[in-house]
């Protein structure tokens, strides 16, 4: 017959536990267990039921003296413990492991931890289709674009071209065409600059259209004919305003227009290179 303490020391060594982690699931010091089971003391009856729970036994087995301690133990001790779950702390042994490496997880954790990779999964699929689904719209726009601007400048050099060659009745006519055609190509190619953000055409004509002009301050006497002039010369400024910013546009279409023509082969090279670089 078994004493309580080689049951104890049994129950302990079956289940893969040291004296000190046997004494901190049961709130005791491993000393107190090495007393257990060295015969010189034995655990009260609420840390014996414990004890009973911990290891999966009954305690009337426990305590019986038929207690056939290395079958009865074999069929309901707990089973071994690998460790403990890093995410939910419970006991794993190796009827619910999920994942030992790179940290171990039990059944339940894994498979939260499978549904959250495979969640996150789709959703960097959904990202990268996106992705792709934006720049193949912007493909298609850039080439939209290139095209709109390439027929809106053609159909006004075209429309220029003609009524050029059909108004002119010099003698010369091979100069004449010469020179409508020179000039139509001029147009295409400053109108194909207005419809293009980054060109330097349209920044110059930006800048002209932003030049601010500043009028003079005005004395006046604080009376009736006072205030008469003074909204009679503010209202001439505003005029003298506005016909010098209509002609700092105008100077800065004129000089967009003539440096457009030597311009526009870098402006033209890069967009067909941008266009063919997203197809």
């Amino acid at each position: 017959m078994k004493t309580t303490g080689e049951k104890i020391s049994a129950l302990r060594k079956l289940n893969n536990m040291t004296q000190a982690e046997l004494g901190a699931a049961l709130n005791v010091t491993s000393q107190a267990v090495s007393k257990w089971e060295r015969n010189e003391s034995e655990p009260d009856f609420s840390t014996l039921t414990n004890m009973c729970k911990l290891f999966n036994i009954k305690l009337d087995d426990f305590v019986n003296e038929n207690f056939q301690l290395d079958e009865d133990v074999q069929e309901n001790a707990m089973p071994a413990q690998l460790g403990f779950c890093t995410s939910c702390g419970v006991i794993i042994t190796e009827g619910n492991l999920g994942e030992s490496t790179p940290k171990m997880l039990c059944s339940a954790c894994h498979s939260k931890k499978l549904k959250s990779l495979e969640l996150e999964a789709k959703r960097l699929e959904e990202e990268r289709l996106e992705r792709e689904r934006t720049i193949l719209r912007n493909k298609r726009t850039e080439k939209s674009s290139f095209v709109k601007k390439c027929v809106l400048s053609g159909i006004i050099a075209v429309v220029f071209l003609l009524i050029s060659l059909f108004s002119n009745k010099g003698i010369d006519v091979i100069s004449e065409v010469f020179y409508s055609i020179l000039v139509s190509v001029w147009i295409f190619a400053f109108v194909y600059q207005l419809c293009t953000p980054e060109s330097v055409t349209r920044s110059a004509i930006t800048w002209f259209s932003w030049i601010i002009i500043k009028m003079p301050g005005i004395i006046f006497e604080l009376s009736l004919d006072g205030l008469i002039w003074l909204l009679t010369v503010k209202l001439l400024f505003w005029v003298i305003t506005i016909l010098l910013g209509i002609i700092a546009i105008a100077l800065g279409l004129i000089i967009s227009f003539l440096i457009s023509f030597f311009t526009f082969p870098f402006v033209f090279v890069k967009e067909i290179y941008r266009v063919r670089v997203q197809q």
